[in-house]
């Protein structure tokens, strides 16, 4: 290799010069199985200097000499591994006249895929590290084609069960959270190529490390008797293969902890089994003392007798659900507080307390407080909301815990004067309509049943146009039927059930002009031999938004005016200088910044015209 990199050189010196032809197009344009067949186009150069042949190089390992008399030419290069990018760079040689070495023009570069070929199985499976939150494996690639390897499928089934769990990775090693402690777990590794094609694979067993058992889960009590608990529990979530038992102690809740009756169950797992849909395992506690607390520890034990922590739970025999409260009164005694009555039965031997639970229907909080039985059966709700709905429900509890069916009444406290809306401002407004919009009171804004909304047209004597009682909650509410050019006034007030009725928050805005409509009734008032005095009413529609009229005759006398809006709503004006027994012609129309109206015309004839 070092000798062609010298000569290599050495011809470059020589050529320099030279006008030779050289490569274009050089690309793949084929493949197979263990092939690349590559495709270019020789351009020539100096008729003097012609091509000879081509020196192809394949990943900078080997060469082929390629002989190619026409200008486009093509060469398949065997042997390749499959699935592998390869480098190729191919060389022109040009012949040399004086009869020396061949001439080396410039090398072209390009890379090519083979097809893929099936991989091998994997194999060599082995376990790298185990903790809580798994197992980690690895294994070796296929022998054969490893490199068509797009990604591992690993699957993993414990011993005697047909549940399957898999996970994808396109490394050799994986942290599998299914393979947990002290199982026998069935190992299924399936190479799969760029196309999905599966490959053999790996089949193996491992045996994960032994562990202490996760405590048991969901622990509940279940059936109780004047004698009996039942105990319902599901495995533990944490190496639930390491279980060998559950051991079960208890004893009356009112005695300490060291002097807990000498009692414990011992469960081996899977002996018996749970009868109780949504359980795992199950076990009856007897025989035990009526109407009594009982204090339960549950834990689960592995063969060695390492325990889990222990899971503990109360309850206490001879306990039915007690009877719901046949009543409950409510009272509100103000704006923040609510009296509470309830009745109760007799016959219920275990009522230990009341519990009373509170909520306003918004909030997702519920306040609860319990009750000692043997009183009054009263308590007074404090430091509530005023305006507001409150549900209050009862409920017998029973010494074990045990809790009645809920009963429920429903009060409102009294209200307060809320405070004034808060941010009122016009949104969006046109020539006869605005859009407004505010926010509920800071204060009490749960005391509001309705806002009074007045709008006021501030150019007519603040006449008040509209009231608008807008129930609550309220956003935003668009007032129609307003006229252009015309200042108004908004005033808000919220109010309370009761009526009591906050500040008033105002905003002012004009709306924005538009054409008016024609002038009204364009027509004579007098007239005489000379003159003709004509009158009109402003216009029906936006007649506020007008700021002249312009006025203009034809006739024995050719004239026009403009006279200003003087806000009157009858307007007249007298054309003099004009000839007896003349027909004269009146044009008129309203103008506006938006724009002018329609004319209006009408002829009229002087005085004087023979009887």
């Amino acid at each position: 290799m070092a000798f062609s990199f010298i000569y290599l050189a050495a011809v470059l010196v020589v050529t320099a010069a030279q006008d030779l032809g050289y490569i274009e197009n050089f690309q793949q344009s084929g493949s197979g199985d263990g092939w690349v067949e590559v495709s270019w186009d020789g351009v020539p150069g100096d008729s003097a200097y012609p091509f000879h042949k081509y020196n192809l190089l394949t990943d900078n390992d080997f060469s082929n000499d390629v002989l190619c008399p026409t200008t486009s030419c093509t060469y398949r290069i065997n042997y390749l591994e499959a699935c592998l990018e390869h480098q190729f760079q191919l060389t022109p040689y040009f012949d040399d006249p004086s009869g020396g070495s061949d001439l080396v023009g410039v090398p072209a570069n390009t890379t090519g895929f083979t097809d893929e070929k099936p991989p091998g199985a994997p194999n060599s499976l082995s376990v790298v590290s185990e903790d809580d939150d798994g197992t980690t494996i690895q294994w070796s690639p296929p022998t054969q084609n490893p490199d068509c390897v797009e990604y591992y499928k690993v699957c993993a089934r414990v011993d005697g069960s047909v549940a399957t769990s898999c996970e994808q990775t396109s490394d050799t090693t994986i942290k599998m959270s299914a393979l947990q402690a002290c199982g026998l777990y069935h190992l299924t590794i399936t190479p799969y190529t760029k196309s999905g094609s599966a490959a053999p694979p790996l089949q193996d067993s491992i045996v994960t490390r032994d562990d202490v058992p996760g405590p048991p889960q969901d622990v509940v009590v279940g059936v109780i008797t004047e004698d009996t608990i039942q105990l319902l529990w599901n495995n533990p979530t944490l190496n639930p293969l390491c279980v060998d038992k559950f051991v079960i102690t208890f004893g009356e809740t009112h005695m300490s902890a060291s002097n807990l009756r000498d009692t414990s169950v011992e469960i081996t797992w899977g002996q018996e089994g749970s009868k109780v849909e949504g359980y795992d395992n199950e076990a009856t506690l007897s025989p035990l003392s009526p109407c009594t607390n009982y204090t339960i520890s549950i834990h689960s034990q592995n063969s060695a007798e390492m325990a889990s922590e222990a899971v503990v739970s109360f309850a206490g025999t001879s306990e039915t659900v007690p009877l719901a409260p046949p009543h409950v009164i409510v009272d509100p005694e103000g704006p923040d507080s609510i009296l509470v009555i309830w009745g109760e039965n007799e016959n219920d031997r275990c009522v230990g307390s009341f519990q009373i639970c509170w909520n306003d229907g918004i909030h997702p909080v519920e306040m609860c407080e319990e009750v000692e039985g043997g009183g009054d059966n009263t308590f007074v709700i404090r430091d509530l909301l005023p305006c507001t709905n409150y549900q209050v429900i009862v409920n017998v509890v029973t010494p074990g815990g045990n809790i009645s069916d809920p009963t429920s009444n429903h009060t409102i406290t009294t209200d307060v004067t809320p405070s004034p809306v808060v941010d009122l401002q016009v949104t969006e407004i046109t020539s006869n309509q605005m859009a407004i919009t505010f926010d509920p009171p800071e204060t009490h804004p749960q005391c509001v049943k309705e806002y009074d909304i007045h709008i006021i047209d501030e150019d007519q004597t603040r006449r008040t146009l509209k009231n608008l009682a807008t129930p609550s909650p309220y956003v935003e509410n668009t007032i129609t039927g307003l006229k252009a050019c015309t200042n108004y006034l908004v005033r808000v007030s919220a109010v309370s059930p009761s009526g009591k009725r906050s500040g008033w928050e105002e905003v002012k805005n004009m709306t924005t002009g538009a054409a008016p409509s024609e002038p009204q009734e364009l027509g004579v008032s007098d007239y005489t031999q000379t003159s003709i005095t004509v009158q009109w009413f402003g216009p029906v529609d936006n007649s506020r938004c007008v700021t002249e009229y312009e006025l203009s005759w034809e006739g024995s006398a050719t004239g026009s005016d403009t006279l200003p809006n003087n806000n009157n709503f009858k307007m007249t004006y007298t054309v003099d200088g004009l000839a007896a027994c003349s027909d004269v012609t009146f044009t008129l129309l309203a103008r506006s910044a938006s724009g002018d109206s329609p004319s209006s015309t009408f002829t009229q004839t002087t005085d004087g015209c023979p009887v």
